[in-house]
Parts: structure tokens; sequence; C-alpha cells
């Protein structure tokens, strides 16, 4: 055998040698194991959804699966047990499958992220519903299962019905209910035509999309009651979004509108209502009483030149004003508690409360303003926050506004002494320099706090013969309207507590 030939049979003997070599060197983790005994961890045991409403998409779920083996698997296959019939579809490690992906291998030790969605679709019922399925892990030798549940809600959409130039609103017509049958659903701005009244009944529940207004140029009501109260919120129901602002856009009083609002929960919205544009001539009025407004990236009430008529409410933690007057107007308030949680976290380059007779615009610089100065009533209220001064009166005209315009009684306002722009430490107001210590505000418990020296001290002893006539749809004394506070407890008006609740031991 010559010396080529031995070469030869050698480098081949070699070669086989490094490819045995590199077939044995495959790493563990790659190696498929045939076990019997394997298994696979999950990060949930049951998928839930929050409640979903019929005919929209959810928000996505993840979920976590671990190969807590030392050798590779191979999933044959993962899918919804009950197949097509299940409104739930899944997306594995990106593959998106529907109700089924196959050949899924995860190494040894490793994972793979499986997505879950639910498009409901609607039913008959009112209330909610449970929809449980299964989502099943097919190995070799057995079979693994993860539930998934969402309670189901149907509801009623309204969409577009007008495109005016790509402003897309649905027209309501005379004499419309959003009833409590089953939650309303706004994918649109919705608008109230002048001539026309919408009515919100008792326990209705409003869900707005993102940046979704009411525009009224006619009538709009919202009667509540203090065991069914109306409720206007976002769409997105998780526990995350819970307190998350800026969810909706407002309620809008157009020019020459009316808006009734009684016992009514507004959250998470850009503005609670507002009242008028600064462009319009013509007067809108609210009337809101036993209201509870919250969570508003801009403002609970936002007036230009209005009139508001207000008593036994809430309104807490907005980004902007609590209550704003602007651009004259007329106000008047009665028993409300306006303040703060300190839950959310935002600057406000605003007092809580404040009323001038201009409004500029920060976004565009323009200056609007009006001749006739705001006048104002400010009765028995509590107005607090974590500023020096909270309640601000101003004028581009003078400065201040004229004394005969305003008119301020036994409230408790955080200020640190005269507002410079008018003077409101008389006629048994009391000031304080520090946030007034609400009985549990992290909790939204804005009672009076039975550790707070002024319980009961700021108290004004109402004239039986007082109307508030300028409302056009209620003309009641006075003493009627204030005999309870927001709870329903009865209020003693010849001493009656600060703000919108009475004492409670």
């Amino acid at each position: 055998m010559n010396i080529k030939t031995i070469i030869k049979q050698f480098l081949g003997l070699a070669c086989m040698g490094f490819l045995l070599l590199l077939a044995n060197c495959q790493p563990q983790d790659e190696i498929i194991t045939h076990s019997p005994e394997k298994s696979l961890r999950f990060s949930e045991d049951t998928i839930l959804f929050d409640t979903v409403f019929t005919q929209m998409r959810t928000a996505t779920r993840r979920m976590k699966v671990y190969n807590p083996n030392k050798n590779a698997v191979v999933i044959s296959s993962v899918q919804i047990a009950e197949g097509n019939a299940s409104p739930y579809s899944i997306t594995v490690n990106g593959q998106k499958g529907g109700k089924v992906v196959n050949d899924i291998e995860i190494k040894g030790g490793d994972s793979i992220l499986v997505l879950v969605e639910a498009n409901v679709s609607a039913t008959a019922e009112n209330s909610p519903f449970i929809i449980e399925n299964t989502l099943q892990f097919v190995l070799e030798n057995q079979t693994q299962e993860v539930k998934l549940l969402a309670w189901g809600q149907n509801a009623t959409y309204y969409r577009y019905t007008q495109n005016d130039n790509g402003f897309l609103y649905y027209e309501i017509a005379d004499g419309t209910h959003l009833t409590a049958t089953k939650p309303t659903v706004l994918y649109n701005h919705l608008y109230v035509p002048k001539g026309c009244t919408l009515t919100v009944d008792a326990g209705a529940i409003v869900h707005c999309f993102k940046s979704v207004n009411i525009f009224v140029e006619g009538t709009i009501l919202l009667l509540g009651t203090a065991n069914q109260p109306v409720t206007f919120t976002g769409t997105r129901l998780e526990v995350a979004y819970k307190n998350q602002p800026d969810q909706w856009g407002a309620i809008v009083l157009l020019e020459n509108a009316l808006g009734v609002i009684d016992h009514a929960i507004l959250h998470n919205g850009l503005h609670g209502v507002q009242v008028n544009l600064p462009t319009d001539s013509l007067r809108a009025t609210l009337q809101i009483s036993n209201t509870e407004i919250r969570n508003m990236s801009g403002s609970g009430v936002w007036s230009f030149g209005g009139a508001v008529f207000a008593w036994n409410n809430e309104i807490t933690d907005c980004a902007q004003y609590l209550f704003a007057g602007l651009m004259g107007g007329h106000y008047e308030l009665y028993h409300n508690t306006l303040g703060f949680s300190n839950n959310i976290s935002f600057q406000r380059k605003t007092p809580a409360v404040g009323f001038n007779d201009f409004y500029k615009d920060e976004a565009s610089g323009v200056l609007y303003t009006q001749t006739n100065y705001p006048t104002v009533k400010l009765f028995n209220n509590i107005i607090s926050g974590n500023q020096a001064e909270e309640l601000i009166f101003g004028s581009y005209q003078s400065n201040i506004l004229p004394n005969s315009n305003v008119h301020t009684e036994h409230n408790v306002i955080r200020s640190k002494r005269n507002n410079q722009t008018q003077t409101f430490d008389t006629n048994g107001n009391f000031l304080i320099e520090k946030s007034y210590s609400f009985r549990n505000a992290k909790k939204y418990n804005f009672g009076i706090d039975s550790l707070e020296t002024i319980v009961g001290k700021p108290r004004l002893a109402y004239q039986g013969g007082e109307q508030l006539n300028q409302i056009p749809v209620l003309d009641v004394n006075l003493r009627t309207l204030l005999q309870t506070d927001k709870a329903g407890n009865a209020r003693p008006l010849d001493h009656p507590d600060i703000g919108a609740y009475q004492y409670k031991d």
C-alpha cells in the first residue's frame, strides 16, 4: 500500500470520527426527550379576563409556558378545546394560529409566550354571563390544560351615523333614553341637537371610547338616584385602568343647552362637564347635584361664561381645575367638597377653584375676554389642595372682581392670607394653611374627619325664602334642596356641617 492510499484512509477515518464527535456533542437542551414523565409548567393556571363587551376584541392576556426538563420537548399542538365555537384565539411565540398551533419545540429549561384574545358574540342576555373554555397543550404522552375564563356583557352600541368632513358622530333623536337594562358603549361622539332631549335613566352605565364627547345643543338629563347613580366612564374595564384619567372626553353643553345632572358618577375623562366653548355668545346652563367627578386630566367642571348651580357634589383629583368659571358667567355653589386624594401624580398649574372674565388658550396663545364679570356665590364648601392658594378670583380688566359680584360665606378654603385679588376672609369663611384632613382621602372617603377642629364651626343658617330662581328646570326652596347631604343623611339647616357630607361618628 503506497503512502497516498494510507493518507486518504487516515483522513477519511478522521472525518468520520469528527462527524461522530459532533453528533455526540449536541447540546442536551436540544435533544428531544420522549420520557412519559415529561411535563410543562405554566405561569397561570387560569387566564382570566375582566368583563368583556360583546362585539369588541379584548386586550391581550399573556402566559409563559416553561419546560423544566433538561431536554427539549415537542408540543404536538396548542389548541382551544372548543375549536371554532370558542370566542378565544391564540398566538404562540409570534405564530398566529387562531384556535390551534402545531409542532412547538421548547428547549430544555426554556419557555415560550402564549397570547390569548377574546371576541365574544352578542347574546340575548342582559346580565353578565360566563365564558369558560380550555386551552390544551398536547404532548406525546399527555395533555395539560389551562382554563380560559371571561365574563361577557352585552351592550347597546352607538356608532357614527354622520360624517362631517371626518368628524364622526351619532345624532340622537328627541326622547331617546339610555337605560340601565344593559351598558351603553359610545364608539364615536354623541350629539343632542337643538329641540331634542336625551335622558340617561337611573342606574345606566355609559362607556365612552378615547376622546369621545357628548355634545349637547338641546337638553341632557342624567337622572340617577342615591342607590342607582348614572355612570360615565371609559371602556377599559381592567383593574389597572380603574383610576386612569383621559379615557374619554366630556359632556359638553353648547350655546343655549341645558344640562341637569343628579346622582351621577363621572370618572376618568378629560373634563367632567364643559359648559360652553370660549367662542360661544349664548349661555348654557348646568344644574349639577349629588354627583361625584374624579380623575380628570383636565377639569371637573369647566365653564366659559355659563350658568352653573351646584350642590352636594364631590369633585376630586383633576389635573387642572376642580371647578372653573372663566369668561364671566353665573355660579352658585352650596355644600360641595372639592379636594385631592393624592393618589394620582400630576403637576397642577392652576388653583383648585377659579373665577375670572378671561381665558387664554395655552396652545394657540389666543386670549378670550368677556366684558361682564362673573357673579359668584359660595356657601359652605370645602376647597382644599396642596397649593398655597386654592381659590383665585381674577380679571383682565381690573385685576380683581367687584365685591358686589362675589358672595362667599362659611367656606373652608386652603389659603395663607387674603387672596390679594379678592377678600374672602370675612363672612365666616375659615382659612387653612394646609390641605384639609378628610376622613380617608387615600381611599376616596372625603367625609369630615373627627380629628378636625373645624367640624360644625363654619355654618350657614339658610333663610327659608331664598330661591334658586335662575335654574330653569328646578324652582325649589333652597332648604328643600339641601335638607339631605350627598350620602342621603339628614342635614340640620340651622347648623349644617361644611361640604357635601354631614359629620358621622
